[in-house]
């Protein structure tokens, strides 16, 4: 075999760092993408929140990352620990993603969101770090291919996700939706049933109507979503 095939970088011969980075960046923005895009929607939606307000949340969410990068970069050149820094920015984030069930406040998911990019913020610069300290100059461009792969892939498979959930979820209430009808249609015959369909089918036909409305408008958020990470991400490649 010649030298120059020998020497060439190959995807199996990246150490385990890099692979192990790799795989957590991808479950990490699988959850990420399924929960952040939605956000605004719920914030807006359903809580009644102001555009300016969702606004202020995400600008001081981003904020507090990027100025938490240059702190954990500099406290991982201190402390010559890569590793553990990156791993407790994950842990803040994977611990704090649960707790958006159980806000129903914009300030409870205000709270939530700046945990989430608190753990962005302290492990982005020392995982990098990590990646170019463990792999050999010649291969660290596929290194970082890989990561960034990882990553995308990521985003994309989370924004599939919560695409398809939204829509199996909207399916079902107009599914209901149909049903209300046809109750509404038994109401105007005469007995029992019908009057009792009266009372009930009509406002939950006009319920449902303005849920599937409002799901469709939500899918639509969600794919256009899904079209503009995936720009980001060939433009940051």
């Amino acid at each position: 075999m010649p030298q120059e095939q020998r020497d060439r970088p190959s995807v199996r011969s990246l150490p385990r760092n890099v692979w192990a980075v790799s795989l957590t960046s991808f479950f990490m923005d699988i959850s990420s993408e399924m929960v952040i895009n939605l956000l605004p929607l719920f914030l807006s939606g359903v809580l009644g929140v102001k555009t300016n307000v969702i606004g202020l949340i995400e600008g001081i969410a981003e904020a507090t990352a990027s100025l938490l990068k240059v702190f954990s970069g500099w406290l991982s050149d201190k402390l010559r620990s890569r590793k553990w820094l990156a791993v407790v920015g994950y842990g803040i984030s994977a611990l704090s993603k649960p707790f958006f069930y159980w806000a129903n406040t914009w300030g409870a998911v205000a709270g939530v969101r700046w945990a989430d990019r608190v753990g962005k913020g302290v492990r982005t610069a020392p995982r990098d770090a990590l990646v170019a300290d463990s792999i050999d100059e010649k291969q660290r461009g596929l290194a970082f291919g890989l990561h960034r792969a990882a990553d995308t892939g990521g985003a994309v498979l989370g924004l599939i996700i919560s695409l398809l959930v939204v829509w199996w979820m909207q399916a079902g209430r107009q599914r209901g939706a149909q049903n209300a009808d046809v109750s509404r249609a038994g109401a105007d015959q005469p007995g029992p049933g019908g009057t009792g369909c009266a009372l009930a089918g009509p406002r939950r036909a006009g319920c449902c109507r303005d849920q599937a409305a409002r799901g469709a408008a939500i899918r639509l958020s969600i794919a256009r979503q899904a079209v503009h990470g995936l720009y980001d991400h060939r433009r940051a490649v």
